[in-house]
């Protein structure tokens, strides 16, 4: 397969990339670290749900259902937002396939 997992985290005001080579990744496997971006002081994500209000977790913590129908569910919409020192507040808002 072609998929890989990827995560984000920020570290000391830089966005870093980390990318595992496989989906299930294994407790001991080491990712790809790439560095993204300097000067970010704030990073954050949200969720917005059926209901259309928004969660700070998918699930949020208030989803019942269980195994393969909990799988299922996406958000309608995930915003990003970054906090820059140079550029201030950016917001990336995509809207999920129904």
């Amino acid at each position: 397969s072609s998929l890989r997992r990827v995560g984000y985290r920020l570290e000391e005001e830089q966005l870093v990339r980390y990318a595992w080579s496989v989906l299930d990744r294994a407790q001991n496997s080491e990712p790809l670290e790439q560095p993204l971006l300097g000067g970010v002081t704030g990073l954050g994500v949200r969720y917005l749900d059926g209901n259309k209000e928004w969660q700070d977790s998918w699930p949020p913590a208030s989803f019942t259902a269980t195994g393969e129908e909990a799988g299922s569910v996406i958000p309608l919409a995930v915003e990003l937002r970054l906090e820059h020192e140079r550029f201030g507040p950016i917001t990336w808002l995509f809207q999920m396939p129904l």
